[in-house]
């Protein structure tokens, strides 16, 4: 078991793993949400409570949803910079197209949003696409 003390930056170039949680260190003003399943996290030997201290002490808002919540197999620990998520949502673009879908417009209804689909090459897919830096994913209406 990882302990939150030894939860550190060195761990996140270690392989695999490092590329797993490489992923989530990246939150921030270009990356505003992360996410990894929970069981991703236990087979990496870290639990919910230390991952959410580690990234909570960096000044990024962490939750963990279940399986029914968030529509992830075991569940899903997101990590997200509230203050870019919001800057993000709240452009005006962004807004008409989450409105247009009755989308939420704050950081922290938008995650607990996330279990919701959304079409396959639509621009809803495009905008949650771009909050994760996902810019390469093939369902996207326009690739980046």
């Amino acid at each position: 078991m990882i302990l939150k003390q030894e939860l550190k930056k060195d761990y996140f170039d270690e392989g695999l793993f490092g590329e797993l949680l490489k992923d989530l260190s990246m939150v921030g003003p270009d990356k505003p949400i992360g996410y990894l399943p929970l069981n991703t996290l236990n087979k990496m030997g870290i639990n919910y409570e230390d991952a959410k201290i580690f990234f909570e002490n960096r000044g990024l808002k962490t939750l963990m949803l279940d399986e029914e919540k968030s529509n992830v197999v075991n569940g899903a620990f997101y990590v997200y910079d509230v203050e870019f998520l919001n800057r993000f949502l709240n452009r005006e673009d962004n807004i008409n197209i989450l409105k247009k879908n009755n989308w939420p417009i704050d950081a922290d209804e938008f995650i607990k949003h996330l279990n919701e689909s959304a079409e396959p090459k639509s621009k809803l897919f495009d905008l949650i696409a771009d909050a994760f830096a996902d810019f390469k994913n093939l369902n996207r209406k326009k690739l980046k």
